[in-house]
């Protein structure tokens, strides 16, 4: 690709190629009489160049500025920052002027008598300017722009004065009090937005109201004395506010001298300087800031431009530039800047800023001619570089490149910033869509910086990830366009860079080895020892010629490195084309770098060694170290260094062509054998090693070598994609003609699910106990999340994202076997898992032998393999939904083994001895009953994992959705036998060691039944299973009469009884051994039905009975022994107790619903349960459908709030209403105001026992809770509005605060997962009975619910643990005392895409449930 300067007409004095006189016109210099050059000539020479030579071509586009010259913005002044629309700029433009004619001065030796001569090259004559220059300038009193002028504004101020005192009401608004407390700091200076000098102004209004007392006693003094204190103080007041104003001009002015000064010691005094010389008009002091467009207006002194500056004011125009350190993204030239003032701007005085405002109809003009100027250039050019891109307005940049991109889709755009940011560039390059960063060589000061820059800019590097497919967006480095060097730059003779001509070979291969697009600037290769300028520069190239006879004028192979630049780029071609991606930079000194190249396919490399030659003198021996390579070399590729002809050359310019040094030549060889070359010692070191030793690499040596990889490196290669093929068709259901294939299918056939939550999950806690292993701590890292592969899986899959080949995981492969054998001894630890135990240490072993640096990429890839294989087969036995199912059904289901486990410390209770017999693990035979982990970690083994309420929550998603029916019965009779009081536990401790103290857990299980019936063909068969009875009573021991069956309808009907009778017992071992905080009054367990309403009830103010379960523990803060929420339905009186309501009192209402239609069709063997009240002479039946009727008369009277606000018995605390059209949590608590609180449980309800609900109370109360608890991932638990609410979960808050402490607030806010699945589901229930008369209501609700999961998809991706969390805390930020993994959670979610598949199978919308990405894609 050829980068063209620009081609339109330029600037007629600089000749700039940058300084363009007309963006809609061709250089006339490229015209002859005879022959004017038209933009179809260029069309043609560009599309020859592009179909003869194979030759892109790209050119410079220009929209920060214009030439100095151009007519064109004489026509539209308002294009320019000039002194009409910029005001401001008056002080800077004054100042330049008296730059200006001090400068002609001094050109004219009209200030040699002080000291300050034409010819400046001394410091002391400088120094001297210095002083004539602060002098002058003062003289200016630019502070007057800025102040006001005290006279003016006092009579102005006293004219107010006496309007007040005659009793004109001041305007300003707000009490006398406040004001005054603030009216010091509100008076200040206004600025003139004219600039004109002592034009600016104070607010009298409010000055006024610093006189506020002294008004108030205008009566009772003299009135002339008060009005002379009055404006005496005033005076003073703005005596200081000019004072200060005048302060902080002076310290731009001083600024400004001292850049001057800066600038003029640059341009003739300093060593690394332009040593101009003498000041002339040519070369005055300083380049001007500003230009008068003005026709016919010719300056002859600075009181002329003081007189002519108003009227001038638009033609009057700011010259372009660049600012040192300054924000790119701030212009420059506006008001809130001081740029011009205090000159600091790098002016370009032949270039006028172009001023576009903040949208097209702020300067038409100008929009549209740059418009039409992009549209021109790009319709010939396949490429644009944008010039000063770091200065140019950012929204105008992105407007022409969308219209450039509509006329060229594939316009290559290029820039070069100079922002000293990456995440600047960033800014620039996502905005404008830069296809490439213009990155410099030359501007590296050392070879170990040149070494960074290939590595940073240079491709991946070697041994990176292979990356799939589809991949998570992430930051990345800018796609570089690494030049050698660019064509604004300084010769690389030039003395800041302190480098030498034989340095350019060295610098040209380091870049040729990059893997990136490389460039490079006309002249560099030649041997050019001066800076090409673009602006003064007239000369001609030099021709090409095979045979030069004038060296000046041609240029050849032989000239300057061409010879080895020629290697270099067809070397770098190849290596592009052949797939040497890789890249790998080693310091083998601080002048010597490697840079090696490496094929992730063939594995073949290219490595490059280069010297620097910043210092000739040096030692012929780098001293450097060794070269150390895994392979064969097959060639060497390149031998070469720049040496000169003589010791002092000499060089001439010519006059007609630019040419370069001739007294230096390239010495270059290529495919030569290394052992011929004088200097290096190369050996073999190990069987699979070789060694380079430079005992002779003088200054500006390069050498390039290829290598090719040893055969054990291409068979241990061969081996492991042999067991990725295999895999991957095992995975696909392909045969394959060895029998691997098979053989891997009818092992993974035999795993069974408990198998699989072995091989993938476990964490810490439950390895421990099981194998004694743990998780595998990685050095510096730390243990992994699960034992399993999945602990793996889940680090290797966002290393892999991020090509993180530093991670401490990465470096522990490299380092050692370690994890492989680990992994391997874990496995082999399980009986069930011998064969497959073998099998991976069978697809390690090939691995283990690759180099140490391929290890981390190849065992990725096996693992990619392995674990999409161990994702299949999960899938495949988890159920059609699961095995059919969306990516985020899929990846939801695969969560769900996180949780079914075998812990020998948490076993489910015993089932009878035939039960038991179905339960047989195929391999091992043993029983495989597994249970459910609350959550992980925190839940994993022991007492503390299996929870009641958790569990029946859980089951329906974890083992219903997902066709484990077998393992759900065994669950759900396990506890049936643990039934105790007419409750189940809400710990399960294999019934022998249950807590019976919550009073939901029991109503979950029922719910759990109820579902279990309608998932399984047949399902209340299950009534018939017998199960082991613990408890034959309430008091007896466990099996203390030895075993006892029931069947479990019998057990069911126990615990329906039992309510109806009422529980009240006092919990065994009451005290601090079974619970450390609660006090003696919350042991008591109480729980029955209401009668009169149907409604549960019980509890007391100490205890706490449903899932919102938070008792108080800090003694500091007062909570201790108290619940934390009101839904624990509170006693608050011996008459009445609270009715449970949080959905709990609803699951009654279904269930006793469901079993009367069960009972009416024989399939349940009772009708109802045996009451006696108080009012009867005996117990009378009580009928299901009796009991179910009266909660649904009941249950919207008592609970929905519709805000009328009018006492009843119902509400009988109607001030208290927080919220109106919203379903109570509960009814009587002790604490009546928590009877109106907005909580999340009411949704549960609508799931359960849709018919409970109205359909316009149900919409307007789900509306309530997507307003105000709906969270990122869950809901909150209370009302952010509510007093109590605090949204940040704290476990181990040692603070005095109530509400908080040792995490009161557990339930009080914090956003829960699992409420908002059963949220989404009941939006769907009401959705499907709007339907029909609101057409759209389904599809509208599944998008909503959509884009909720959205979230939930990228939660459960990006962590460790590929599982979601207990809970976040406000707005979703994650909670680090939240359990990670939460059985509930994936459940409850899993549920809602189950029922919306299910609501589709029965209505036939159209849905999508997001897609994302996979794990099956990833």
């Amino acid at each position: 690709m050829i980068h063209f300067a620009p081609l339109q007409s330029l600037n007629k004095q600089s000749k700039s190629s940058y300084s363009i006189y007309d963006q809609l016109s061709l250089n006339p210099n490229f015209s002859t009489a005879d022959s004017p050059c038209t933009r179809d000539h260029i069309n043609n020479l560009i599309k020859f160049m592009r179909e003869e030579w194979k030759m892109l071509s790209i050119t410079d586009m220009v929209y920060n500025h214009t030439a100095s010259d151009s007519d064109w913005i004489k026509q539209h002044p308002e294009a320019s920052y000039n002194l009409q629309n910029s005001p401001h700029l008056k002080p800077a433009y004054l100042l330049d002027r008296l730059v200006c004619y001090i400068s002609l001065k001094v050109a004219t030796d009209q200030l040699e008598n002080i000291g300050i001569p034409a010819k400046l090259d001394r410091p002391q004559h400088v120094d001297s300017l210095k002083d004539y220059l602060m002098k002058e300038v003062n003289k200016l009193q630019l502070h007057q722009f800025y102040t006001v002028d005290i006279d003016k504004t006092l009579n102005k101020f006293l004219s107010a004065l006496h309007e007040a005192i005659d009793g004109v009401k001041l305007s300003v608004p707000g009490s006398l009090s406040h004001i005054k407390q603030n009216a010091v700091t509100n008076l200040s200076i206004q600025q003139d937005v004219h600039f004109r000098r002592e034009h600016s102004s104070v607010d009298v209004k409010v000055a006024l109201l610093l006189y506020t007392n002294q008004l108030l006693e205008i009566s009772s003094k003299p009135k002339d004395d008060i009005i002379a204190a009055i404006i005496a103080d005033f005076e003073q007041r703005l005596v200081h506010l000019n004072e200060e104003k005048k302060a902080k001009v002076q310290l731009d002015v001083d600024a400004a001298i001292n850049n001057v000064i800066q600038g003029i010691l640059y341009r003739f005094i300093h060593e690394h300087g332009e040593k101009i010389g003498q000041v002339t008009l040519r070369n005055p002091l300083v380049q001007t800031y500003f230009v008068n467009k003005k026709n016919g207006y010719i300056p002859s002194s600075l009181d002329d431009d003081v007189t002519h500056m108003e009227q001038s004011a638009k033609y009057i125009m700011a010259c372009n530039g660049w600012v040192m350190g300054d924000n790119p993204l701030k212009n420059f030239a506006l008001p809130d800047s001081s740029v011009y003032l205090r000159r600091e701007l790098v002016v370009w005085g032949d270039c006028l800023k172009l001023r576009y405002g903040d949208k097209p109809e702020d300067s038409p003009h100008l929009w549209q001619r740059m418009e039409e100027y992009t549209r021109q250039t790009v319709e010939i050019f396949h490429g644009i570089r944008l010039d000063n891109c770091h200065s140019t307005p950012l929204h105008v940049a992105e407007h022409m490149m969308k219209l450039a991109r509509r006329i060229r889709p594939n316009l290559y755009v290029v820039a070069e910033l100079f922002t000293s940011n990456e995440s600047t560039d960033n800014i620039f390059v996502n905005r404008l869509g830069l296809n490439s960063l213009i990155r410099e060589a030359l501007s590296s000061n050392s070879m170990s910086d040149l070494g960074r820059m290939v590595h940073r800019y240079g491709g991946k590097p070697v041994g990176s990830f292979v990356q799939p497919s589809v991949q998570v967006l992430a930051p990345s480095v800018a796609h570089a366009l690494f030049m050698d060097a660019t064509h604004d730059n300084e010769s690389i003779t030039a003395k800041q860079y302190g480098r030498t001509i034989n340095d350019s070979l060295p610098l040209a291969a380091a870049v040729a080895m990059s893997c990136c697009a490389v460039g490079s600037n006309r002249g560099f290769d030649e041997f050019i020892p001066h800076h090409i300028d673009i602006v003064q520069e007239t000369r001609l190239y030099s021709s090409w010629s095979t045979q030069p006879t004038d060296l000046s004028q041609y240029c050849s192979e032989n000239t300057g490195i061409i010879s080895a630049k020629k290697v270099l780029n067809s070397l770098h071609q190849y290596m592009g084309d052949s797939g040497y991606s890789q890249v790998y930079v080693h310091d083998l000194s601080a002048s010597v770098v490697s840079v090696t190249r490496h094929s992730p396919l063939t594995h073949k490399s290219v490595i490059g060694v280069v010297r620097s030659a910043s210092n000739l003198n040096d030692d012929v021996n780098p001293n450097c170290d060794h070269l150390s390579f895994e392979g064969n070399i097959s060639t060497v590729k390149l031998y070469s260094r720049v040496e000169g002809k003589c010791e002092s050359p000499g060089f001439t310019k010519h006059d007609k062509y630019l040419n370069g040094l001739t007294s230096y030549i390239t010495n270059t060889q290529t495919d030569v054998d290394i052992t011929d070359i004088h200097g290096l010692e190369f050996s073999q070191i190990t069987p699979t090693m070789q060694q380079i030793v430079f005992n002779y690499f003088p200054p500006g040596t390069v050498l390039i070598i290829s290598v090719e990889p040893n055969a054990d490196l291409t068979d241990a290669v061969t081996e492991v994609f042999k067991s990725v093929s295999a895999i991957n068709s095992c995975r696909a259901g392909c045969k394959s003609t060895s029998g691997d294939t098979d053989e891997i299918g009818t092992m993974m056939s035999k795993l069974t699910l408990s198998d699989l939550n072995v091989i993938l999950y476990h964490c810490e806690a439950e390895e421990s106990v099981i194998s004694g292993f743990g998780s595998y701590n990685v050095p510096d890292y730390g243990p992994l999340v699960y034992a399993g592969l999945q602990g793996i899986f889940s680090v290797m899959s966002r290393i892999r994202s991020s090509n993180d080949l530093g991670h401490p995981l990465c470096q522990n492969i490299r380092a050692g076997n370690w994890l492989f054998e680990y992994t391997t001894s874990r496995l082999a630890a399980y009986p069930s898992l011998k064969q497959f135990s073998e099998f991976v240490t069978s697809i390690f072993k090939p691995v283990m032998l690759l180099p140490r640096y391929l290890i981390p990429c190849y065992f990725d890839i096996l693992m990619a393999a392995l674990s999409l294989m161990i994702y299949q087969t999960a899938w495949s036995k988890l159920g059609m939904f699961a095995s059919q199912g969306s990516p985020l059904a899929k990846e939801l289901a695969l969560c769900t083994l996180q949780f079914c486990g075998k812990v020998g410390t948490a076993q489910l209770a015993k089932l009878t001895p035939s039960l038991e017999l179905q339960y047989k693990h195929p391999v091992t035979e043993e029983v495989d009953l597994v249970s459910i982990s609350a959550g992980l970690p925190h839940f994993s083994e022991g007492l503390m994992r299996i929870w009641g309420r958790d569990t029946f929550i859980a089951l329906r998603g974890l083992m219903l959705v997902t066709e484990r029916f077998h393992e759900a019965k065994a669950i759900i009779l396990s506890f049936a036998a643990t039934l105790r009081h007419g409750l189940i536990p809400n710990l399960h401790g294999e019934g022998v060691h249950a807590r019976y103290n919550c009073r939901d857990a029991v109503w979950w299980w029922f719910q759990a039944i109820q579902d279990y019936c309608s998932f399984v063909p047949q399902g209340h068969e299950i009534f018939k299973e017998e199960l082991l009875r613990i408890f034959h009573t309430d008091d007896s021991e466990p099996y203390g009469a030895g075993y006892k069956t029931q069947p479990l309808a019998e057990v069911m009907q126990e615990a329906l009884q039992r309510h109806a009778d009422g529980i009240y017992f006092r919990e065994r071992n009451a005290g601090k051994a079974i619970d450390e905080h609660m006090r003696e009054e919350g042991f008591t367990v109480e729980a029955g039905i209401d009668w009169n309403t149907g409604f549960v009830f019980g509890g007391n103010s100490y205890n706490c009975g449903t899932w919102m379960d938070k008792m108080g523990s800090s003694d500091k803060a007062g909570n201790k022994g108290k619940p934390a929420t009101p839904s624990i339905c509170l006693n608050y009186s011996l008459v009445k107790q609270g009715w449970l309501g949080s959905g709990v009192g609803r699951l009654v209402c279904i269930y006793v619903k469901w079993l009367s239609d069960l009972s009416k069709k024989n399939k349940y063997p009772f009708e109802g349960v045996a009451v006696k009240k108080p009012e009867w002479s005996h117990s009378q039946l009580v009928t299901f459908s009796v009991w179910s009727n009266l909660i649904e008369r009941n249950f919207e009277k008592y609970f929905f709030v519709d805000g009328t606000y009018t006492s009843t018995d119902v509400d009988p605390h109607p001030e208290l209403i927080n919220k109106h059209n919203i379903y109570k949590d509960l009814v009587g608590s002790s604490t009546a105001w928590t009877d109106y609180q907005l909580r999340p449980n009411f949704p549960i309800a609508i799931v359960v026992a849709p018919h409970l609900f109205t359909t316009e109370k149900a919409v307007v109360a789900l509306e309530m809770v997507e307003t105000h608890l709906v969270g990122p991932l869950g809901l909150k638990t209370l009302d952010s509005s509510d007093w109590n609410y605090n949204g940040d979960y704290l476990n181990n808050d040692d603070s005095d605060n109530y509400k908080t402490a040792r995490g009161f607030n557990y339930h009080n806010g914090p956003e829960w997962l699992w409420p908002l699945g059963y949220f989404m589901r009941a939006s769907l229930v009401i959705a499907e009975r709007l339907e029909s008369q609101t057409p759209g209501t389904i599809e509208k609700t599944v998008m909503n619910i959509e884009h909720k999961l959205a979230n939930h998809h990228l939660a459960l991706l990006s962590t460790d643990w590929k599982s979601l969390p207990e809970l976040t805390n406000t707005n979703g930020q994650k909670c680090m005392d939240s359990c990670p993994a939460q059985a509930w959670s994936i459940s409850c979610i899993l549920d809602v895409l189950y029922d919306i598949k299910a609501l589709h199978n029965r209505k036939n919308f159209k849905f999508f449930v997001t897609k994302l990405y996979s794990l099956l894609e990833l």
